[in-house]
């Protein structure tokens, strides 16, 4: 009896023991299953490391490289050309066909004929860029050009044209407007004749509304109606600009080119 009370005495000491060791993390445990505080806590910890991990995820991959917007196929410096009917019509034709140095050439015309010049020169440069043997198109950009003020550039166009197709009366024509704007009259005289000796209908109102204010036709009717009766000339001899001259003092101001002759 006596021996075995001892080993009871033991025997509890060690429970007592080990449940105060264990009772702590018993109730760690149940204190942070019944405290939502706590509970919202880990989770928070375990979103931003799941977060973490595909944020460096994501590092790790290429980057993909954003698409370019689409320009659009026609962009007018002013909106206010588009709102007319002809011009909207051209604007269409263009978006329907692009590649069509033809399309671009027409709507670089109207707009042209609605002083739109900017826009009309760069449609037209876009058609002479698709097409370098449009005869028409180098014509108009080159009226583009001088009905804009930029002269040289118009007279370089028109040229482009006339290399192309050296009968082509409308050109000729045009040439003459440049050479007016020039100062360089005689120059135009020469080309003017040589447009209506090829086409004497550039002379008509009807056909050439710009005929009306070019103060130099009846008198270059007249020469080629002389020239007619007599001896033909050489229409293609020289018409290099001659050196030296100078303007009349009393000669009318120049006249703005027609618009091209279809």
């Amino acid at each position: 009896m006596r021996r075995v009370l001892p080993l009871l005495s033991v025997i509890v000491l060690v429970a007592v023991v080990a449940s105060l060791a264990v009772a702590p993390a018993l109730a760690k445990k149940e204190k942070q299953q019944t405290d939502p505080a706590a509970e919202a806590a880990a989770q928070a910890e375990a979103l931003a490391a799941a977060e973490a991990a595909a944020e460096a995820d994501a590092s790790a991959e290429e980057p993909i490289e954003e698409m370019a917007a689409e320009e659009p196929v026609v962009q007018l410096q002013s909106d206010i050309l588009a709102r007319f009917p002809e011009v909207a019509e051209a604007i269409t034709l263009v978006k329907a066909n692009p590649g069509d140095a033809e399309a671009w050439r027409v709507l670089g015309v109207r707009l042209t004929n609605r002083a739109g010049f900017k826009d009309a020169i760069k449609s037209l440069k876009k058609a002479t860029d698709l097409d370098e043997t449009n005869i028409a198109a180098w014509n108009d950009l080159g009226t583009a050009y001088i009905r804009s003020g930029q002269v040289g550039s118009g007279m370089s166009a028109i040229r482009r044209a006339l290399k192309l197709e050296p009968f082509f009366a409308v050109a000729h024509y045009n040439l003459g407007i440049g050479y007016q704007a020039e100062g360089n009259y005689d120059a135009s005289i020469q080309s003017f004749e040589i447009a209506l000796l090829l086409d004497p209908a550039l002379a008509d109102v009807k056909h050439n509304p710009g005929a009306l204010t070019n103060p130099a036709l009846p008198y270059v009717q007249l020469g080629v109606y002389m020239k007619r009766e007599g001896a033909a000339p050489a229409l293609f001899a020289d018409q290099a600009p001659q050196e030296g001259l100078v303007a009349p003092a009393e000669a009318a101001p120049p006249a703005e080119p027609a618009p091209p002759v279809k």
